[in-house]
């Protein structure tokens, strides 16, 4: 018996229903890939390759309300891909901040992880050809199929971006901004950026250009392969495959490789934690003018003007972080808390 034979052969066990397993993890992939950060294992096999094949990537999530405080609007739709970026990372203190401005397009580095990719994938539908399998050839053909498909669609979307970061340059689109962005489990970001950016970029879609459906009709007909011949593979191959597919998505979810402050070639996202000075403190560091403190009570963001003594103190509280020198600002952002509770006994002692 040939070593070819014996390999295709060799079943010490079997994998019932595994063309489930191309399924799995749809969440973690989609939100990860969706965010259009490049990331050094898009161009290998990942699970629930449908995806692109179905553009949920392009779903909205709802939840996210985004207020810009320098024009008083109040906005729900976010794009996905925003959404998507603000959810993938580690957002836990209430004075997270974001400068996300336009920067010179960065050179492509991509090549070197492109070449390994593409080198692993032929491999990956050789090694069913070798040894005559030829469910296992379709299988794995299959899924480079969709990993092209995802591999354009996500070029695509970047250029998309790109496109809008141009159009936020305009000389008309770069007035400053401030901007506070609400997230789905309460948390939320400050976001100094321009009034170009918001609305061409947070607030709007990347629009996928030529060949879009295409490449997602692509997708379909690759994961439909995948799936259906992946059962019928021989073993080797099938634990080739899967077990590549689990190592790259893990990679992929992890965030491995990324760059995080990179979104296509000129967008630029840089996350900043703070320290935590609770609800108040963040709002005394946007230093918000009258109109822009009614605009934020409208939105319920802040107590009503009835509530004499939450506004006395802030008013006050606001002026001495504005009259305190950068290096004593941390003392003073912090005595929130005493001041409230000060204020709060006075008023009970002049009831009483």
């Amino acid at each position: 018996m040939s070593l070819n034979s014996h390999i295709k052969d060799w079943q010490p066990f079997k994998i019932d229903a595994l063309g489930l397993v191309t399924l799995l993890g749809t969440d973690a992939v989609r939100k990860c890939l969706g965010r259009l950060v490049y990331s050094p294992f898009e161009n290998f096999p990942l699970l629930a390759g449908h995806i692109f094949a179905g553009n949920t990537i392009a779903d909205p999530i709802p939840g996210f309300i985004l207020y810009n405080i320098t024009e008083g609007i109040m906005a729900t739709d976010l794009s996905a891909w925003f959404t998507r970026w603000l959810l993938c990372q580690k957002i836990t203190s209430t004075d997270t901040r974001l400068t996300i401005d336009v920067i010179d397009p960065t050179p492509d580095k991509t090549w070197f992880t492109a070449t390994i990719a593409a080198c692993t994938n032929i491999g990956l539908v050789l090694f069913p050809a070798l040894i005559k399998d030829w469910y296992g050839f379709v299988s794995a053909f299959g899924l480079v199929l969709t990993i092209g498909a995802r591999a354009y669609v996500l070029w695509d979307l970047r250029k998309s971006i790109d496109g809008q970061t141009t159009e936020a340059t305009i000389h008309t689109e770069t007035k400053k901004v401030k901007v506070l962005i609400k997230l789905p489990n309460g948390s939320k970001v400050i976001v100094d950026t321009t009034t170009g950016i918001v609305q061409n970029c947070l607030l709007r879609e990347a629009r996928p250009r030529d060949y879009h459906s295409f490449a997602r009709a692509v997708c379909w007909i690759g994961f439909a392969f995948h799936a259906v011949f992946l059962g019928m593979a021989c073993l080797c191959v099938q634990l080739a495959i899967v077990g590549l597919t689990l190592v790259c998505s893990v990679l992929a979810v992890s965030q491995v490789g990324c760059i995080e402050s990179h979104v296509g070639s000129r967008l630029r996202i840089e996350l900043k934690e703070s320290l935590t000075y609770g609800n108040a403190g963040q709002l005394v560091l946007l230093e918000m003018t009258n109109q822009e403190q009614d605009c934020m009570e409208s939105w319920s963001m802040v107590p009503g003007r009835v509530n004499t003594i939450w506004w006395d103190t802030y008013t006050r509280f606001d002026e001495d972080v504005r009259a305190t020198s950068d290096v004593a600002k941390d003392s003073v952002l912090r005595g929130w808390g005493k001041r409230m509770r000060e204020a709060s006994e006075a008023t009970n002692v002049l009831e009483a």
